[in-house]
């Protein structure tokens, strides 16, 4: 009899235990982030999500970038914005991003 080997064996994974193996969200984060692209993922014909090994590993690497670069002017206007709105007034220190 073959013997089958467990997912983290392989190089397919699913949400779940990309979760749990990184600890960096939920396996329904991993899934939104699925399907909005962000990350890379095999759509299965079921509606299941699959995720290769070295691409859930490549989250894993410290980026050169610092959080201030990552976001983007636009993205930090939109969140001031939705802030705003939902509470009421401008958020503080988000000044610079008010052009």
């Amino acid at each position: 009899m073959r013997e089958r080997k467990s997912s983290l064996e392989t190089n397919i994974i699913t949400a779940r235990q990309a979760a749990d193996w990184t600890g960096l969200a939920s396996d329904r984060t991993f899934i939104r982030w699925a399907k909005a692209g962000k990350i890379p993922a095999i759509h299965l014909p079921n509606g299941q999500v699959r995720f290769r090994r070295e691409d859930i590993e490549a989250l894993l690497v410290p980026t050169t970038k610092s959080a201030e670069e990552a976001v983007s002017e636009e993205d930090a206007e939109i969140a001031s914005q939705e802030m705003s709105e939902e509470y009421g007034e401008p958020l503080p220190g988000l000044e610079e991003f008010d052009r």
